[in-house]
C-alpha cells in the first residue's frame, strides 16, 4: 500500500514538473505610471527585456527600484536614494491584478505567519535591499506532496492586463504611498520555468 502511494506521489510530482518546464506561455510587464501621495512622482521610468523577460525600473529622489516579474511572485531591488534610513511597510502593501487585491508577504516570513502583521524592513541611505512580493492568498498547503504550492500570478490570455502595486515607504515620519501601474501582456512563446525556494516558479530564458 505504501509503495503504491509513493508511486502515485512521484507520478503527480513528475507531472507538475513536466507541465511547468514545458509551459509555452509567459507574461511581460511594462511599467506605465508611478504615482505618489506626498510628492510628484516625476522620476524616470525604464522598461527593457533581458533574455526576453521584462525588467522594469523607476528612479526619483527617494528611491530607485527594479522589478522582475516571475511566474508566482515579483522580485525587486530597492535602493535608498534619500538622506536618511527608510522603511518598507509590508502590512499596507497590496498587489492588484485581474480585478482582485491581494495582501502580500516576502522572503523570510514563515508560511504560517504570512497573513499576520509583519515588521517593516529598514534600508539605510545609499544601500539596497532585494526581496520578493508574494500574494498571501495564492499559496496553499498540498498534503500529498508535503509542501506549499504557489499559484501562477496571472491566468488571462489578454494583451493588456492591468497590474498595480501599492508600495508604502516610511521616511521622516511620513508615509509615501507609491503606486506602480503595469501593463501585463500574455505571450504564447516558449519559456522554461524552474522551481526555486521549495515551491515558487521562476522564468528562465525565452527561446
Amino acid at each position: 500500500m505504501k509503495k503504491n502511494i509513493i508511486t502515485i506521489l512521484l507520478i503527480i510530482s513528475g507531472f507538475i514538473c513536466t507541465f511547468a518546464e514545458n509551459r509555452k506561455s509567459y507574461y511581460t510587464l511594462e511599467l506605465t505610471e508611478v504615482e505618489c501621495n506626498e510628492i510628484p512622482a516625476n522620476g524616470s521610468i525604464n522598461n527593457e527585456l533581458q533574455m526576453g523577460l521584462s525588467v522594469n525600473s523607476f528612479q526619483d529622489s527617494i528611491i530607485g527600484i527594479i522589478f522582475e516579474y516571475e511566474a508566482t511572485h515579483i522580485n525587486f531591488t530597492l535602493t535608498n536614494s534619500a538622506k536618511k534610513t527608510l522603511k518598507i511597510n509590508w502590512n499596507d502593501m497590496v498587489l492588484f491584478m485581474e480585478g482582485a487585491s491581494h495582501p502580500v508577504f516576502h522572503a523570510g516570513v514563515k508560511m504560517s505567519e504570512r497573513c499576520e502583521e509583519k515588521a517593516s524592513t529598514s534600508v539605510m541611505k545609499g544601500l539596497s535591499h532585494s526581496d520578493m512580493i508574494i500574494p498571501c492568498d495564492m499559496v496553499t498547503w498540498w498534503e500529498y506532496s508535503g509542501r506549499f504550492l504557489y499559484e501562477f500570478l496571472l491566468k488571462s490570455q489578454s494583451s493588456s492586463i492591468p497590474v498595480k502595486i501599492l508600495f508604502p515607504i516610511e521616511l521622516n515620519n511620513q508615509t509615501y504611498e507609491y503606486i506602480f501601474t503595469f501593463n501585463a501582456k500574455y505571450n504564447a512563446g516558449k519559456v522554461k520555468v524552474v522551481m526555486v525556494n521549495g515551491g515558487m516558479w521562476e522564468y528562465v530564458e525565452v527561446k
